[in-house]
């Protein structure tokens, strides 16, 4: 006999614990590689005015486009985020090198964020 048979008060604590984990990832809506990308604009930068807007708008697309990866696991935003040379010197065990490191961590997540 499990823990749940034996103890009705673990068993609702148990099932309301599943329901708050699974809920975020049941009812979020896919977002758009847009969306994602606005939604992770930042509202403002400070930035040397000897650098011309046209330069700094190439040094942040990529960062845009890693930025709004994790909020959708676009594989087009990954794509244009890191090459296929990328290392991560920061990988936790048994994550891949290069940018199926990424592509293997988004789906989890973007089941870890709420809606």
């Amino acid at each position: 006999m499990g823990t749940d048979e034996r103890d009705p008060q673990a068993r609702y604590v148990h099932t309301f614990i599943a329901l708050i984990l699974f809920a975020g990832t049941a009812l979020a809506a896919p977002v758009s590689d847009s969306a994602a990308l606005a939604m992770t604009r930042p509202q403002e930068q400070v930035v040397a005015k000897d650098i011309a807007p046209v330069r700094i708008a190439a040094l942040l697309r990529p960062v845009d486009a890693f930025y709004g990866f994790w909020v959708n696991g676009s594989p087009v935003l990954l794509a244009r985020a890191i090459g296929s040379d990328f290392v991560d010197h920061t990988l936790p065990p048994g994550r891949p090198q290069g940018p199926s490191g990424p592509r293997v961590s988004s789906p989890r997540c973007l089941t870890l964020k709420s809606p």
